[in-house]
């Protein structure tokens, strides 16, 4: 859910910040995505009540209010499954790589592993690094 705090703060940073929607999805099935696109629009006498100008693709365009608020997220729902499916795909073709017929001549087989090691470390390392960065965020 976006707060009103929020909406004002995406309005003076408006393009940088994306947001998500809870529950529409794209083809692709990521979440559907939206950027500010002008000022925050507060009242003075409705305390509760903004209206902030959203992009969504190329020519939709619409207001996030406090009524369709609790629709849209801040952070993408989507994102530990994609990355879960990501990772096991990784952690196939390093099997691959490992996954050698046993008559292998032993120099071969030494390099084989030597570079299944370096892709499972380069692995590893991304993940790391991936995790530092939405810990940053």
């Amino acid at each position: 859910m976006i707060t009103r705090e929020q909406a004002i703060e995406m309005g003076d940073r408006w393009g940088h910040t994306t947001i998500y929607h809870a529950t529409l999805r794209n083809a692709d099935g990521s979440a559907v995505r939206a950027r500010a696109n002008g000022k925050c629009k507060v009242w003075k006498r409705d305390p509760s009540r903004f209206q902030l100008p959203m992009k969504h693709g190329l020519r939709d365009c619409f207001y996030l209010t406090q009524d369709n608020a609790s629709d849209w997220l801040t952070a993408d729902p989507t994102e530990g499954a994609r990355q879960a499916e990501f990772r096991a795909k990784q952690i196939a073709q390093a099997a691959k790589l490992v996954s050698l017929s046993p008559e292998t001549p032993l120099p071969i087989l030494h390099d084989a592993l030597v570079d299944a090691d370096k892709a499972i470390a380069k692995i590893v390392a991304n993940w790391i690094r991936q995790d530092a960065e939405k810990q940053c965020v």
